[in-house]
């Protein structure tokens, strides 16, 4: 439960008259009646339906609509049942079999800053093995697919760029940052990888004539 002031201060800054907002996780409805208030129109979706009554008393369905809300309009949606049943047996669904891309105790997704604007020192990790002029594992178990980086498919250039690498990342450690694509279409975790010197790796394995982009 939050104040109706919070949800509706949040409305204003980021949203126009008209607009549709959208709270999934809607609880008792102040997000919508927030919206409402504002002249936006709002989708919410909520899993408990004991919040139900709740939810249509404080957005006032079933009672005299607001002069600015004469073209008030609502439709409950209940989803249906994902149980399917096969003879005497149900059979049911769930996530847990859900693969895990990136374990979230090993990395951490964007820029950290302090309570005084200052940026907070980034994680730094070993490289342990090199597969391919383009790939690196980490430490942390992680492999990384270097953006931006492609490998050229002679074999010279492969064992080069490889070579290239391991003299680069041997006794240091690498910082790496993300871009807004985090896997390729095989699952590999895509990033930018620097020394603490900050040299670019992506970059000088390109320059060097190694690999192409």
């Amino acid at each position: 439960m939050f104040p109706l002031e919070l949800p509706r201060r949040l409305i204003k800054m980021f949203s126009f008259y008209g607009d549709t907002v959208l709270d999934p996780f809607l609880g008792s409805g102040t997000t919508t009646k927030a919206a409402l208030d504002l002249g936006r129109n709002s989708i919410g979706y909520e899993i408990n339906k004991n919040f139900l009554s709740a939810i249509k008393s404080k957005i006032g369905i079933n009672q005299e609509p607001a002069l600015f809300r004469e073209n008030f309009d609502c439709e409950i949606i209940y989803q249906k049942n994902n149980n399917k049943t096969n003879g005497n047996k149900t059979i049911g669904f769930n996530n847990n079999h859900i693969e895990r891309l990136v374990d979230p105790k090993k990395f951490k997704f964007g820029t950290v800053i302090d309570m005084n604007g200052k940026q907070k020192k980034e994680d730094s990790y070993k490289v342990i093995s090199i597969s391919a002029p383009n790939e690196i594992v980490l430490d942390s178990g992680q492999k990384i697919r270097l953006l931006g980086v492609l490998p050229i498919e002679e074999e010279y250039y492969k064992k080069k760029a490889i070579s290239f690498l391991n003299n680069l990342t041997s006794g240091n450690k690498v910082f790496v940052k993300y871009d807004g694509q985090k896997f390729d279409n095989a699952k590999n975790l895509l990033a930018y990888v620097y020394l603490q010197n900050k040299t670019f790796l992506n970059a000088k394995l390109i320059k060097k004539g190694l690999t192409k982009m």
